[in-house]
């Protein structure tokens, strides 16, 4: 019942992003809290992304907070996909970003990245998403995520890899 109403609330909130100003929805897909979504940016480039939404709270939507976002995103033609973390103000920017990911009972080797830049959404640390890792999403059950917070206090995400299998698919197929 629970991840039935993050469901929506993710839908609302991809749906937001995919409508703002300068991305012009065209197509949106759900699948299980990963989405996928195309648009028209301002210079008129196509960009298509998987986008995950990761909400702390009770799950209707009241009070719920943005405690991270995780957008895959490619252009058409373009063989390579940015990973891009999306946390909120007041991190504390020199810890940086880890993330790893789990499947079949081991975990791969803790990825550490550096936050590039703060923009009006959040602080955005990102990556060239590489083949190896693509296929360590598509075949992992889950990923944990840590950064420490302003008050430096660590924040810990554990996020299900279920359904990226399928939105990635559609990122390949829309962006060839």
């Amino acid at each position: 019942m629970m991840l039935r109403r993050c469901a929506g609330v993710l839908g609302a909130l991809i749906s937001v992003l995919l409508t703002s100003p300068g991305f012009a929805q065209q197509t949106q897909v759900t699948r299980a809290a990963w989405q996928f979504g195309c648009g028209d940016a301002a210079s008129g480039t196509r960009i298509c992304q998987i986008q995950r939404d990761v909400v702390a709270g009770t799950g209707n939507g009241v009070g719920d907070k943005l405690v991270m976002q995780i957008l895959i995103t490619r252009e058409p033609g373009a063989h390579e996909e940015l990973l891009r973390f999306v946390t909120p103000h007041g991190v504390d920017l020199k810890s940086g970003l880890s993330y790893s990911v789990t499947h079949k009972g081991e975990t791969s080797a803790l990825r550490m990245l550096d936050y590039k830049t703060c923009s009006g959404r959040g602080c955005i640390a990102l990556v060239a998403f590489n083949d190896d890792e693509i296929e360590a999403f598509i075949k992992g059950r889950k990923m944990d995520v840590a950064y420490t917070a302003g008050d430096l206090n660590q924040v810990n995400v554990s996020i299900d890899l279920k359904g990226f299998k399928a939105v990635h698919k559609k990122l390949e197929k829309a962006t060839k």
